[in-house]
């Protein structure tokens, strides 16, 4: 299908255009931070410092924040805001920035129409295949999300800042806020229904499955059916995808925002289509990705860094300074949306907490092939041979296709791969490189959108198979192998729902137990069953008074004493009479200490 555009709108952007861009980004992100500021007094940021949350014990918000300084920073951001915005106003309002405009709104309009048109183009067979597999991948994260029981970090969010309001939301990192545009669209949910399963479990629903078909047809218009189903099939099933589909906060946006910018990135390299979409595109899914959770930066620094390399390489320097202002503006949009957090909570939150702790160079050295292995087996369905997969796919596509030596122009054709190799091997090793440069090992689940590239990966070399053999048994077992697959993802998942649903079983026991005796403070030992307590008791007796401790307080008689059959406390009482209540996890002790 060939979309014509009119000779005018044909022209790269220009200055004028990333002026009114990042003038209209700066804005709407100061008008949102002014907004979350302007709903609240002072007392309100007071407030909350006396909202108890639990970190490995029990403790209280910090604010850090002046009554002066928060005025301040109230009038501040509106001036911003209004500043930016008009900047923005009075540059559409010209005849060039209308230009521009225009062009922007034919580019999405010939985007929109090539999507289309490459839907339209499957056989009935096809869609009918597409639909059963979405029906399908739908209805297992469903059930796993109804059947799954709420985990630590849910209940967390919940419990601490979800229900408190939007000023918690946006003021707290990482305890464990530190999903907060997750969190954010929760509160919006909470704000029509309470239930925790529609607060914290129907949002990342609706994003992954959105989040799945915009990606399908993404993909499906730079490659092939094919490779699109073996991609949608291998990470739709994988068992971390899915369980972060299910119970996965802001993964599943992470995970959008790393596609999404893959996808720009290959609209970018096309060097025969005007590219205003493309940078509004990277830019965007940029800055909502980096406000979904700091490691985005992974994501940023590979299409940034892919885009530059095949620039560098083609000489072209324009489009080199248009990826420097487009990575630079994600940086300040980030850093504007942050601005409660660095205000409230102070930087150290932020920049210097355990998940961003810097080790000696050597030991990051030494630990990280071991950690690459892992993740990269974790993002193939299988820690311990996963990893192989991914060394044959790569094996495959040195045999395939050449090595990827330069920076040709992607066609508006399905490619037959080659083209898309480049950007997925930056997409998948690059986060491994800053890691080096950081000396910062984080946690695999941060990296869980390297998955996508792996799938995609083994779409395009199914694909390549099937050009070359022409024999109709390959595709069926490719068909065999892809239900095998999900069907095991499946089958250890509810595996591991069978573990937390004994483990929840057990915690709400126990409260359950507690909550029939008389009030009475309670010191609680380490482990999880402090941040669980909180929630049942909010959830389940919100009008009784409840007071927990992790550690004894001076001059503080308690009356029940739960304790870990796991951990020894440095405090562990010496307890002359039975628990009152035992189980496999834990003892609850009623006396007085």
């Amino acid at each position: 299908m060939t979309v014509h555009l009119s000779k005018g709108f044909l022209s790269k952007p220009g200055i004028r255009f990333f002026w009114l861009l990042l003038c209209t980004v700066f804005g709407s992100c100061s008008a949102y931070v002014g907004m979350v500021l302007q709903g609240v007094t002072y007392a309100d940021v007071v407030a909350l410092s006396r909202i108890p949350f639990h970190q490995d014990g029990y403790y209280y918000l910090p604010v850090r924040l002046s009554a002066s300084a928060f005025t301040d920073a109230q009038g501040w951001i509106c001036i911003l805001a209004v500043a930016l915005l008009l900047l923005a106003l009075l540059g559409v309002i010209s005849s060039p920035g209308r230009r521009e405009v225009r062009a922007l709104v034919a580019e999405a309009k010939a985007s929109g129409a090539r999507l289309c048109h490459g839907m339209r183009q499957l056989s009935p067979r096809q869609r009918q295949v597409a639909g059963l597999a979405l029906g399908l991948l739908t209805v297992s994260r469903l059930y796993f999300s109804v059947v799954y029981p709420y985990q630590t970090d849910e209940v967390a969010s919940y419990d601490f800042f979800i229900s408190r309001g939007l000023l918690a939301v946006s003021s707290f990192y990482p305890i464990p806020n530190n999903h907060i545009l997750n969190s954010t669209l929760s509160w919006v949910f909470y704000g029509l229904n309470t239930s925790p399963w529609f607060v914290l479990r129907l949002p990342v629903l609706f994003t992954a499955t959105a989040g799945t078909v915009l990606l399908f047809v993404g993909v499906l218009r730079l490659t092939s059916f094919g490779t699109a189903m073996v991609m949608f099939v291998i990470f739709g099933w994988m068992q971390e995808s899915l369980y972060y589909a299910t119970a996965g906060r802001g993964y599943w946006l992470l995970i959008l925002g790393g596609g999404l910018s893959f996808l720009a990135v290959t609209a970018l390299l096309d060097s025969t289509r005007p590219a205003r979409l493309g940078w509004v595109l990277l830019l965007l899914s940029g800055v909502l990705g980096c406000y979904t959770m700091p490691p985005f930066v992974y994501v940023v620094a590979s299409a940034t860094g892919c885009l530059g390399w095949c620039f560098l390489r083609r000489r072209a320097w324009a489009d080199m300074s248009r990826t420097i202002a487009v990575g630079s503006g994600i940086a300040v949009s980030a850093a504007i949306l942050y601005t409660p957090i660095l205000l409230v909570s102070g930087w150290q939150s932020l920049f210097a907490n355990r998940y961003v702790v810097a080790t000696s160079w050597s030991e990051v050295v030494w630990n990280l092939p071991k950690f690459i292995w892992s993740t990269e087996g974790r993002l193939l369905g299988h820690r311990g041979i996963g990893a192989l997969l991914l060394v044959l796919a790569l094996a495959l596509v040195t045999h395939f296709w050449k090595p990827y030596r330069s920076a040709p122009p992607i066609s508006s054709h399905p490619p037959a791969g080659q083209e898309l190799v480049g950007p997925i091997m930056w997409f998948l090793w690059l986060p491994y490189a800053m890691m080096l440069v950081q000396s910062v090992i984080p946690p695999y689940r941060v990296l869980v959108y390297k998955g996508l590239f792996g799938a995609l990966l083994w779409g395009l070399l199914a694909e390549r198979w099937a050009q070359r053999s022409q024999n109709r048994r390959q595709f069926w077992l490719v068909a065999v192998l892809l239900v095998s697959f999900a069907g095991y993802q499946c089958f250890v998942l509810a595996r591991s729902v069978e573990k937390a649903k004994f483990q929840d079983k057990s915690r709400l026991a126990a409260f359950a137990w507690l909550a029939r005796q008389p009030p009475g403070r309670v010191l609680v030992g380490k482990g999880e069953m402090g941040l669980y307590l909180l929630f049942f008791a909010h959830q389940q007796v919100p009008r009784r008074s409840w007071q927990f401790d992790s550690t004894p307080q001076s001059g503080v008689r308690y009356r029940y004493v739960i304790l870990s059959h796991e951990y020894q406390e440095s405090w562990y009482p010496v307890l002359l009479t039975k628990p009152a209540y035992e189980d496999e996890n834990l003892m609850i002790y009623n006396i007085n200490i």
